[in-house]
């Protein structure tokens, strides 16, 4: 009988899940899905599709996104060339991209466009033409925010640290700041022009992040995201 009754207890011991703590001095890492799309490169513009009377034309959108939503780049259109400026925009909504410029000659050039699909679709202006667009952008994979942290706790909870954000287009220094206890953390990360607050109860591994972010165009929130000591 003393026999099963240890053999009872190491078995009730092995099944017992790990219990939450608070976070630990050391390196975290979590994903933040943010868009469908990162604008970086060369994407083909249709204009006037299956418009009557009116031709079609083909053109090109080069262009770079900062980690503000910044776009900028050129654009070929209409046999002209634009060095245009202007944003991306990035909300549970719905994604959308407007820029302007003007041409050598002096004609000033317009995109208001929202992603559908694999493309944007709206309007381009050049001077007084005006014509439905398209840009392709057939193959963009969805875009991931990438942290990597590394965390010191003090003996009264206090977070802080430092780390990388990464993404296609760029690795970005960030600072954090925060706080933990038995059963909760939350961590606030900034830098260049980034951000990202998330807090919810701890696990043995990190905690579980309701969230919200701000980065290249997106401004976001969500639950559920598992924040993991590495």
């Amino acid at each position: 009988m003393k026999t099963a009754s240890i053999f009872l207890a190491l078995a009730l011991l092995v099944s017992r899940p790990a219990q939450a703590a608070p976070l630990a001095s050391g390196n975290y890492h979590f994903q933040v899905p943010i868009s469908p799309v990162l604008l970086n490169g060369r994407y083909p513009v249709f204009v006037n599709e299956g418009v009557a009377d009116a031709t079609p034309v083909e053109g090109r959108l080069d262009v770079v996104t900062s980690p503000t939503g910044k776009v900028t780049g050129k654009v070929e259109i209409f046999a002209e060339f634009a060095d245009v400026t202007g944003n991306i925009k990035i909300r549970k909504s719905g994604v959308t991209l407007k820029l302007k410029g003007k041409t050598a000659s002096g004609q000033r050039v317009s995109v208001k466009t929202t992603l559908n699909g694999t493309a944007f679709t709206g309007t381009v202006k050049l001077g007084k033409a005006k014509g439905p667009a398209r840009i392709d952008l057939d193959g963009i994979a969805p875009t991931t925010l990438d942290y990597t942290l590394a965390l010191t706790v003090a003996a009264n909870g206090k977070v802080t640290g430092t780390g990388t954000l990464k993404t296609d287009l760029a690795d970005l220094a960030v600072t954090v700041k925060g706080e933990t206890s038995e059963s909760k953390a939350s961590l606030h990360v900034k830098g260049s022009k980034t951000m990202f607050d998330g807090s919810g109860p701890t696990t043995a591994t990190g905690f579980t992040a309701k969230w919200k972010a701000q980065s290249y165009g997106a401004l976001l929130k969500g639950e559920n995201l598992a924040v993991t000591k590495q």
